[in-house]
């Protein structure tokens, strides 16, 4: 299972890879990530709150710096799995089995 933090200094802020190359590597973790967190069940729904506003505001600004990066790039013809909305949407349904 991926770490948060492994996505974060691993994908999204290694300058040495591209931003089409961390893209995809984001993609790929999160979806793992997004499996867990989302099956994920928790006695305290405020504490469930909390860990999904704090997801929000890590992984959010960063991602959207990820994604400024490949437009950058200009990556013809390729799609994003996850606009900053819908990355959003989905961190917001973590931990929702309470």
């Amino acid at each position: 299972m991926y770490r948060w933090s492994e996505i974060i200094e691993g994908v999204i802020e290694d300058s040495k890879l591209s931003a089409e190359k961390r893209l995809k590597g984001f993609d790929k973790k999160f979806k793992e990530i997004k499996h867990v967190q989302t099956a994920l069940k928790l006695a305290s729904s405020s504490l469930a709150k909390k860990l999904r506003a704090m997801n929000v505001e890590i992984i959010v600004p960063k991602y959207e710096a990820l994604l400024n990066d490949f437009n950058k790039e200009v990556v013809k013809g390729k799609t994003i799995r996850y606009t900053v909305d819908k990355l959003k949407d989905t961190l917001n349904n973590f931990f929702t089995k309470v």
